[in-house]
């Protein structure tokens, strides 16, 4: 079993070597559908799993996608739905982030949002719209929107929890903004916010 980080940068570098590794269970697997599964190899641990390290806010993915793309157990994520957390502040009842940062093991927030490219399927037909997934070399406003979008759920996630912003200050957790390119497989990671310093003022 892995070790479980305890520090931020500890729980980040957790994070990105897990996408190698995934990178490279899937370049080795040599996949040419999508309908062939990849290899999951943080999820085959049969040993007890310590507590969350990372809390992720997804736009557009589950936990079992998250813990493959991160080569992790689903148990070391605490997966909160970027739908969930916008309906919470458009009622004003917030605390969801709150809540979460209540479990102090959490060293690390991620705001990750799913690379997609909308285009028509006919030109002539708008409302049958579909989606595909496109490489980010080919899809740069798709990036640009992407990021945007995991700014924008980083930036709900810290004015819906004065723990986290407290946390933050105090560098005992850190909040970062990434994108998942599907075709890939690559996490691209944008950093803090780059208005971190005046969100956490509240």
């Amino acid at each position: 079993m892995r070790i479980r980080p305890t520090e931020p940068t500890a729980a980040l570098a957790a994070l990105i070597s897990g996408n190698h590794r995934y990178l490279a269970a899937r370049q080795n697997a040599s996949v040419t559908s999508d309908e062939v599964a990849l290899p999951r190899a943080g999820r085959g641990e049969t040993t007890p799993v310590a507590p969350p390290f990372a809390a992720v806010v997804a736009n557009g993915m589950d936990a079992g996608e998250l813990a493959t793309v991160f080569d992790t157990h689903e148990r070391s994520l605490l997966v909160l739905a970027a739908e969930g957390l916008q309906v919470a502040n458009e009622v004003g009842s917030g605390g969801i982030v709150d809540c979460a940062f209540a479990t102090t093991s959490i060293v690390i927030l991620v705001a990750v949002s799913r690379l997609i490219v909308p285009r028509f399927a006919s030109s002539a037909q708008p409302e049958l719209s579909i989606h595909f997934d496109t490489p980010s070399h080919l899809g740069g406003p798709a990036l640009a929107d992407a990021e945007q979008r995991s700014f924008d759920v980083l930036e709900r996630a810290l004015l819906d929890s004065p723990s986290l912003r407290m946390r933050v200050e105090l560098r005992q957790v850190r909040a970062v903004a990434a994108v998942f390119d599907p075709t890939t497989g690559r996490v691209h990671w944008l950093g803090e916010h780059p208005s971190q310093t005046q969100l956490l003022r509240g």
